[in-house]
């Protein structure tokens, strides 16, 4: 079960300085990375294409980039790696 602000007391319904440095986003789009951000938290852009289901959209990439994402990453094919790489 994903947790909650109904189903875990330590959920933040209003974000601050205790809580931000746990905030990790996975985003597709420029809002989820620029709200994070106003929040103090790390990004992960999802650049992937839609249309074939994996892999890159270059053109996506870039407006996450534009936006300010701490990392991009094209799917979640590499799924193993990336948690290496996070919470090593």
């Amino acid at each position: 079960m994903i947790p909650t602000a109904a189903t875990d007391p330590i959920w933040p319904t209003d974000i601050g300085d205790k809580t931000r440095e746990k905030i990790l986003t996975f985003g597709d789009g420029p809002v989820e990375i620029r709200e994070t951000h106003k929040k103090g938290g790390y990004t992960i852009g999802v650049a992937s294409d839609e249309i074939r289901g994996y892999g890159l959209n270059l053109a996506k990439r870039t407006r996450l980039i534009e936006a300010g994402a701490d990392l991009i990453v094209p799917d979640y094919s590499q799924v193993d790696q990336l948690l290496e790489l996070l919470f090593e």
